[in-house]
């Protein structure tokens, strides 16, 4: 189960959460989860599956974003997620 949420893109997360976020080329930008950002400033690889923030240099692998933006889940919850973003 965490392999299936690592292999999710991560702007298949942020729609699900309906988190807003703007396509730049094949890239994806956001604001940034780990510090105070008005300014989308985290920049999101698709083909990489990675993001990163020019602002605070922060990044990270679809987990490490879900925990950040969500707070941290138990497996159960992350299954959860899983389920719910590939049913919908």
């Amino acid at each position: 189960t965490l392999f299936a949420v690592r292999e999710l893109p991560i702007t298949t997360i942020l729609e699900a959460e309906e988190i807003p976020y703007k396509r730049i080329g094949q890239e994806a930008v956001t604001v940034c989860p780990w510090h105070n950002d008005s300014n989308p400033s985290l920049t999101i690889n698709d083909e990489k599956n990675l993001c990163f923030c020019f602002v605070c240099r922060g990044g990270s692998d679809s987990i490490d974003f879900v925990q950040q933006k969500l707070g941290y889940l138990s497996l159960k919850q992350l299954s959860a997620l899983l389920i719910s973003i590939t049913l919908s």
